[in-house]
């Protein structure tokens, strides 16, 4: 029986993916959405000229990735008029990527969500992810989960079998709050027009970087969904951008638009003799390649005007976490180029990759874009228990990141950036430095895979950790947590976590 595409050729955002997925497997919606979602990578990799698609094929068999076929054939029987060209063209744009997504944004009960059909065919789903990945769950869970997160997984990312898990949250617990101090008075950089205040970037004690933050309106939002990202609460649960003050209190800060935003911190930097030392500087979330690349462009512009910077970085989740469309037309990865070959200035990719599945072909396609042009990529790789750490067995979680760590260096040409330990603290920190010895000491591995550090963020910086210095350092117990001292130079931070 052949099939009409639902409004029009192609679905223009997930509830109509939702209902093409009724038509190509009736049985069992989530396995009709994988079916579509890999036609249209199908249909994209066989555009490809013939070296790039080879490059890709073989690259995706090196490290294990099997590229799923036959999707096309069945989409194309279920809908024989289907434009092949439409796909191919709409798959290499990211805002298609986007209008998909699989969104569950906060409601005030799970009733409220059952009665609204959009949001019931979204409830759906995530139960049927939950079933997937063999999650119990009950309708208090449900309840707690619907009323306190913002849930969003971009179509490349909910075909993942194992990697997925990374935008499921499976607990109802809060979400860490600023665990990296982005948002302490004392370090951040901030103007204040007419009585208001506004953000301009974080630069902590000392650091030679300016962090960026880019936001509009009361919040900072970013659609990649990580339900481990550092921002916590603020991405997660949609709580507002606020200045935690030293008393414990909080402000309130503004944003002017990304440009006018670099423009004045750029100037700032110039005049004040406070920020001389900082040569680096991180655009960070909200995810900053959602901004156009006009937008970038005006951005670079600024910046080469900054007499102190010799290093400009973007921290992204485009690449690997479901929007690697974005470096498709090869755009941005000039622009990135010119701005180093002008400026001498180094450039870098900072890309977050928890999972050897979130090297999907597109993934592939676009880091070699970017080797082309020479821009690095430097990956962080969270340490997630259920993701890519596993407390019950060190055997498991090593296989897991060592088959990580080697892919990583043959789809990005470059070493393993960092390591960094889950900011919801879901294993103990000492399993961590375990595995972290493995690369250490040379055991079974090469420097050429081997991250530059296993940290953990922490409001006054990032905390190297590894077997030898939590040995060392002082520990005490209180109630149900261990506190770590742990030396970094001159200063003593002290990590805590639950005792497991």
């Amino acid at each position: 029986m052949n099939h009409e595409l639902p409004l029009g050729n192609l679905p223009v955002n997930f509830d109509s993916l939702y209902e093409l997925s009724k038509s190509l497997d009736g049985r069992d919606t989530l396995n009709g959405i994988k079916i579509a979602v890999n036609a249209f990578r199908e249909a994209w990799l066989g555009s490809l000229l013939e070296s790039e698609r080879r490059y890709v094929s073989i690259v995706s068999e090196k490290i294990g990735n099997e590229v799923p076929e036959g999707n096309l054939e069945l989409f194309k029987d279920k809908f024989p008029s289907v434009d092949l060209e439409n796909i191919v063209n709409t798959w290499t744009n990211p805002t298609f990527h986007s209008s998909l997504r699989f969104h569950l944004p906060q409601q005030e009960s799970l009733d409220r969500a059952k009665r609204n059909p959009r949001l019931a065919r979204r409830l759906e789903i995530l139960q049927m992810l939950y079933h997937s990945q063999g999650i119990e769950f009950d309708e208090s869970m449900l309840e707690e989960i619907i009323r306190t997160r913002d849930i969003s997984i971009l179509p490349t990312t909910i075909t993942l079998s194992n990697a997925v898990m990374y935008n499921l949250p499976v607990s109802p617990e809060k979400h860490s709050e600023d665990s990296f101090g982005i948002k302490l008075r004392k370090h951040v950089v901030t103007e204040v027009i007419d009585g208001k205040e506004y953000y301009l970037a974080t630069r902590k004690t000392d650091y030679a970087t300016f962090l960026v933050v880019f936001g509009k309106g009361e919040s900072v939002y970013c659609e990649i969904g990580c339900k481990d990202c550092y921002r916590g609460r603020e991405t997660r649960e949609l709580q507002p951008f606020l200045i935690r003050e030293q008393d414990g209190t909080f402000s309130r800060a503004y944003f002017f638009s990304p440009e006018e935003q670099i423009q004045r911190l750029v100037e700032l930097s110039n005049t004040d003799d406070r920020y001389n030392g900082v040569y680096d500087i991180l655009l960070s979330g909200g995810e900053p390649l959602k901004h156009n690349n006009q937008t970038i462009r005006n951005i670079l512009e600024s910046v080469k005007k900054a007499k102190y910077l010799t290093s400009f970085r973007i921290c992204t989740g485009a690449l690997f976490l479901g929007l690697a469309s974005r470096f498709f037309d090869g755009e941005l990865a000039e622009m990135l180029s010119s701005y180093r070959d002008d400026t001498g200035n180094s450039v870098s990719i900072t890309a977050h990759l928890p999972h050897i599945e979130m090297l999907t072909p597109e993934a592939i396609y676009a880091a070699r874009i970017l080797n082309r042009n020479g821009i690095e990529i430097q990956t962080q790789t969270p340490l997630i228990a259920g993701i890519n750490v596993f407390p019950d067995s060190v055997e498991k979680s090593y296989e897991c990141l060592s088959n990580l760590m080697r892919a990583i260096k043959i789809v990005t040409n470059s070493r393993p950036y960092k390591w960094l330990h889950d900011t919801e603290n879901s294993f103990p920190i000492e399993l961590g430095a375990r595995l972290f010895e493995f690369w250490r000491r040379h055991r079974g591995e090469s420097d050429i895979t081997r991250p530059t550090s296993f940290a953990k963020f922490h409001p006054e910086g990032n905390v190297d950790l590894s077997l030898p210095i939590l040995k060392s350092c002082e520990k005490r117990f209180e109630g149900d947590e261990i506190v770590y001292r742990i030396p970094q130079g001159e200063r003593f931070y002290e990590i805590r976590e639950k005792i497991f």
